[in-house]
């Protein structure tokens, strides 16, 4: 008789709407858990790996890659916490392996970090891409730029282009690949980048022209030619094997929609 009542009653319930299910549950930022005391813990933890001048660099590394997991699941403060603790990872003073050869395993880690934890991370970055302390560290350099370009955030465009006048051409390269993220943005700021890029392009071509000989040239042209082009397909849409193709489509296609066929 029991039975019988219960499935009498949900015959009778209200229909629960189909979407009501399937709504996702969204999570705005102000709902997200702040100012934790595992993550202030952890910090701390960070903090002390570092001081220890390399001998904790793998266990610091191994806590950055679990503070990145934790950064977009946190409030706006611990956010904030995180990224400034992260980025002193950049300064840390360490002897060079051997000779001109930095010990950059930790820098590294941290530098790729921060990539992924924008917009907090976008200053940071900003500051470090061609700072006077890594201008002899190409490598470190060049994963600075491109953790700059993986934020994707508007900000960090500026410093992009500007790194674009670098001296080193695999820097100069870097800052193309990171450009090509940009996707993202407005048409009208698209072509912004996209314009830059055509004139270092054209610039690079131009020298080696100017005279076939100069080994200088055609090696700066080797190493940047490709990321550049890259970078103004992903932006334009449009393929291109020459930097003369890229000028001929540039002066037909400025005013013209990019997007039709995106």
């Amino acid at each position: 008789m029991i039975t019988t009542l219960f499935l009498s009653l949900l015959s009778h319930a209200a229909p629960v709407p189909p979407t009501a299910a399937a709504t996702p549950l969204v999570v705005q930022d102000d709902e997200l858990p702040d100012k934790r005391p595992e993550v202030k813990e952890w910090l701390a933890q960070l903090k002390g790996h570092v001081g220890e001048r390399g001998a904790e660099d793998r266990e610091a590394g191994v806590l950055i890659e679990k503070l990145t997991e934790e950064f977009q699941k946190s409030g706006e403060k611990d956010r904030a916490a995180i990224v400034k603790e992260v980025a002193k990872c950049l300064d840390a003073r360490r002897k060079d392996l051997k000779k001109d050869v930095p010990d950059n395993a930790l820098k590294l880690v941290a530098a790729k970090a921060l990539g992924a934890m924008a917009p907090e991370s976008v200053k940071a970055l900003t500051g470090w891409v061609d700072h006077k302390k890594v201008r002899d560290n190409l490598e470190l350099q060049r994963r600075l730029v491109l953790s700059l370009g993986e934020t994707k955030h508007e900000d960090a465009t500026k410093a992009l282009l500007d790194i674009l006048d670098n001296h080193q051409p695999s820097v100069v390269g870097a800052a193309a690949e990171a450009l090509g993220n940009f996707t993202g943005l407005e048409q009208r700021e698209r072509k912004k980048l996209f314009e830059e890029l055509l004139k270092a392009l054209m610039s690079a071509r131009g020298k080696v022209d100017a005279d076939p000989a100069d080994n200088i040239a055609r090696e700066w042209w080797n190493i940047v030619s490709a990321p550049l082009m890259t970078a103004m397909t992903a932006l334009s849409g449009h393929d291109a094997k020459s930097a003369q193709e890229w000028q001929r489509f540039w002066n037909k296609n400025k005013r013209a929609n990019w997007d039709e066929e995106r």
